[in-house]
């Protein structure tokens, strides 16, 4: 049993910590948690598939195996660090898709490989002592739910990425020499020496941190892990830049923040209170307070990243946040709002849309909340990446959508493009004459360094704003919302477009209509498929209940997937989350293949009905509708809800996994390779189709129900 505790455990805490890596690695887009997940079960099904057929392992090989696995995570986490560099990578620049999907695969094959491995070799270990694969299952589904809180509570008690990783080769190293029979000297004295090595490690985590994170980041200053992702710190030269997740945010030397700052604050005659969501570390507020406001209340989403940025910034923006009539609040910028008051000039100063953490601040529903906490005439700035005169098809419908949700809430919008195109929106007319925001500028005695008269003619009489107003205008698109994230899913496409160069071409809404028109066709040929899979098996009985292991493992890892980028558009946590709704995702494991198990030592030697079977991929056609509804009509999801949607369709597959394998001879190994690997292969397809194809082309709502339609048409298996 111990073994199979380990398993999960270093399995989900594992996946946790490298999932992290790579999403610092890719500059924080998040589809790469699924590429991820997809690669690790890929390789969990490969080391399930190793010398399955063989006799029941020795527990030597086990021991062996668990210190391979502690070299392997904390090697991975360094793979993962140097791989850019390893690569030919330009910093601040992708890899190729092919070197990105390399490097993911070097990272986490290995451990994945060895992990199904150890699973398999434990389950059939634990058969020769009377035990069934179903509750082999839900042991190893016990141990990862332990290894999901260790990965979220360490976080959030402050513990770094590269700690856990050393924790995960101390936790196997341990049970590696603790649990192997004193015969076993060999294995005993290795596991003892990895044990003491990863103390050591542990004693310099700090300084093995920074050595490793100095190979992106020369001139290292500081590192932090948070809630939201990594903060690094550099310094080149007197010249301090901060990077989130390896892409760079703030660089003080630049104009951006003074652009944003003026142009909005003069798009109102006198604004006296001003609300700032994020921006304070790039001086934003020190600009806003030369416009002399009665009162600035700055929100910063991520305490521990300012907390440890603000003694690194210019002394001018240090003096700001703590200057006359500055606010300084740590919370949600969603949250704050539904309590605040009303102000002149709201300035979001949230990253671009480019993650789901980030497009819960561009979306309808924000921006009604803004228009609600505006003064009459007031004035809702934001900024977004510009294209300067060049537009794709992509770019022109995120803008769209964009623009479509501020008309939903405000009379007048006003899009000033450029390399960083600012927006601004009121419920009342806006200056259009740059005369107008110049006399403003005068008279409120404000010299910068770039905005000035002539700037400000320049900024509203060249003619990119009114091309872009032209190329808008056709465009018919429903506004990006907390119902439908369209930014979001036009990220997706964004994203791939970097490695893709036709894709930047696509109309998404083209897509849309081909899809609408496609569906009944691409649901035959699915229905079809699958139809021909049954009648192929249909005197195979274990190659059946393979197909539905199969389908059952590629259906819930792309609820997973669903639920997870739904969760982040709704909560923006999910760096620090993933472990816990991972965890949440093995509890459901744990319980469905336990209480199969429980159910069958209560009537042994009486193999289960398929009813049964049937009754459970109906439960999944259900919660894949449920959970394609709660997209489509936009309920947020608490962490409870989230976690509670997770254990039902871990519950689920783990049900389908025990059923088909009770109705074996025996009702456990030597099938438990082939099962545990059709199960993984299954949410490796899953994982990769959803991330890389279903979502960023359908959407999530119709991702769902493309779930709930393949889970009905499964039942042909049974």
């Amino acid at each position: 049993m111990w073994a199979l505790l380990a398993t999960g455990f270093l399995s989900i805490l594992g996946q946790v910590v490298l999932l992290r890596e790579l999403a610092v690695a890719s500059f924080g887009v998040e589809l790469i948690y699924l590429v991820g997940l997809g690669i690790w079960l890929l390789g969990s099904a490969t080391g399930a598939l190793i010398d399955w057929r063989a006799r029941v392992p020795r527990r030597a090989g086990i021991a062996w195996l668990l210190v391979a696995v502690a070299a392997l995570i904390p090697g991975a986490v360094a793979c993962v660090r140097a791989g850019r560099l390893a690569l030919g990578g330009v910093p601040g620049a992708y890899l190729p898709f092919t070197a990105q999907l390399a490097l993911t695969a070097i990272a986490l094959g290995p451990p994945a490989v060895a992990l199904g491995l150890l699973f398999q070799w434990s389950a059939r270990n634990q058969a020769s002592n009377g035990g069934t694969l179903a509750a082999a299952y839900g042991i190893e589904s016990l141990g990862g739910l332990v290894g999901g809180l260790v990965s979220t509570i360490s976080l959030a008690l402050g513990v770094q990425n590269w700690s856990q990783a050393l924790i995960a080769a101390l936790a196997a190293t341990s049970i590696a020499a603790f649990a192997t029979p004193r015969r076993i000297r060999v294995a005993r004295w290795v596991a003892g020496g990895g044990m003491v090595l990863a103390v050591l490690g542990l004693v310099w985590t700090s300084a093995t941190d920074r050595a490793m994170t100095r190979w992106n980041h020369p001139g290292l200053v500081d590192s932090v892990d948070t809630a939201y992702g990594r903060t690094t710190v550099t310094q080149l030269d007197g010249q301090v830049s901060v990077f989130e997740n390896d892409a760079l945010t703030v660089e003080p030397e630049g104009t951006d923040s003074e652009v944003f700052a003026h142009v909005a604050a003069l798009q109102h005659p006198a604004p006296a209170a001003m609300l700032v969501l994020g921006g304070g570390q790039e001086g934003l507020v020190a600009d806003l307070a030369a416009h002399r406001p009665a009162r600035i209340d700055y929100v910063e989403i991520d305490r521990v990243r300012l907390e440890r940025l603000e003694p690194l910034l210019p002394e001018r923006t240090r003096a700001s946040l703590k200057g006359r009539g500055v606010s300084v609040t740590y919370a949600d910028p969603r949250v704050f709002l539904a309590t605040a008051g009303r102000y002149d000039l709201i300035v979001v100063a949230a990253s671009e849309p480019t993650s789901g953490q980030s497009n819960r601040f561009y979306t309808r529903e924000f921006f009604s909340e803004v228009a609600a906490h505006l003064s009459p005439g007031g004035i809702v700035a934001l900024r977004l990446g510009g294209g300067d005169n060049v537009w794709t098809p992509l770019a022109l419908a995120r803008v769209a959508s964009i623009r479509a949700a501020l008309a939903g809430a405000f009379r007048d919008v006003v899009i000033l493009p450029g390399t960083t195109s600012l927006v601004f929106a009121s419920s009342a007319p806006m200056p259009r004459d740059p005369a107008v925001l110049a006399e403003r500028l005068a008279a409120r005695a404000i010299v910068g360094r770039l905005v000035s008269a002539p700037f400000l003619r320049y900024l509203y009489t060249n003619d990119r704003a009114a091309d872009l107003d032209a190329r808008l205008s056709p465009i018919v698109t429903d506004p990006n919302s907390d119902t439908r994230p369209i930014c979001y899913q036009l990220t997706s496409l964004v994203w791939l477009s970097k490695f893709f160069p036709v894709l930047s071409r696509t109309d998404p809404a083209e897509v849309e209509r081909w899809f609408q028109d496609s569906w009944p066709w691409l649901a035959a040929l699915v229905g079809g498929t699958v139809i021909a899979g049954a009648v192929a098996l249909r005197r195979r009985a274990t190659g059946r209940r393979l197909a539905l292991v199969f389908v059952a493992g590629l259906s819930s890892m792309v609820l997973e997937t669903i639920v997870l980028l739904h969760y982040q558009a709704a909560r923006g946590v999910l760096f620090q989350d993933l472990g816990m709704l991972l965890t949440s995702f093995m509890a459901g494991l744990a319980g469905g293949a336990l209480a199969v198990d429980r159910w069958a030592r209560r009537h042994p030697g009486v193999p289960p009905h398929r009813s049964r079977t049937a009754l459970v991929l109906v439960g999944i056609a259900a919660e894949a509708t449920a959970v394609g509804a709660a997209t489509r009509w936009g309920v947020w999801l608490a962490l409870p809800v989230a976690a509670l949607a997770l254990a039902g369709a871990g519950a689920l597959v783990a049900a389908v996994f025990a059923l088909a394998s009770l109705r074996l001879p025996n009702g456990n190994p030597p099938s438990a390779g082939a099962f545990y690997a059709s199960d993984l292969a299954g949410g490796a397809l899953g994982a990769l189709a959803g991330s890389l194809l279903l979502v960023p082309t359908l959407g999530l709502p119709a991702t769902a129900v493309l779930i709930a339609l393949l889970a009905l048409l499964s039942l042909v298996f049974v």
